[in-house]
């Protein structure tokens, strides 16, 4: 197609292929995704969700370069969140692994303490990534870092 031909397109209209050309098609995403997809977890009221909330500091004594106990500190992600305004347990009780691989956040995720156990402790649970509205500075960096 010749971008010339741009001019005589009317606005929010694909040009016709000219004549031994074929146009893409596009299948629907869901054509390509697995069937049991897991369902990202949502944060109610999520601002300043804070590393104390992430990991609290009871669980700052497990070692992550011990295979045993970062396993066990997956497992306490999130679990200094307030049940009564998040039900849901990020890591289910008696499980390691979350099954939910997405979190989503909101303002100012990972603020407070520098405490670099917290997104090792996500990434431990199994969760390949965090989308927030922003993120903790410090937690940027330890994410970085970790």
């Amino acid at each position: 197609m010749d971008i010339s031909d741009d001019h005589t397109r009317p606005p929010g209209r694909a040009l016709a292929p000219k004549s031994g050309e074929t146009r893409a098609t596009a299948t629907p995403a869901s054509d390509h995704r697995p069937h049991a997809r897991p369902a990202p977890h949502p944060l109610p009221r999520p601002q300043n969700i804070d590393t104390d909330q992430i990991i609290p500091a009871e669980y700052l004594t497990l070692v992550p370069s011990k295979p045993d106990e970062y396993e066990k500190l997956g497992s306490f992600a999130l679990i200094g969140l307030p049940e009564a305004l998040y039900p849901t347990r990020f890591v289910e009780d008696g499980s390691m692994k979350t099954r939910y691989p997405i979190v989503i956040g909101g303002d100012n995720f990972g603020c407070g303490s520098s405490r670099e156990h917290a997104p090792v402790a996500m990434g431990a649970a199994g969760a390949r990534v965090v989308v927030a509205q922003s993120y903790a500075r410090i937690f940027f960096r330890n994410c970085v870092a970790t």
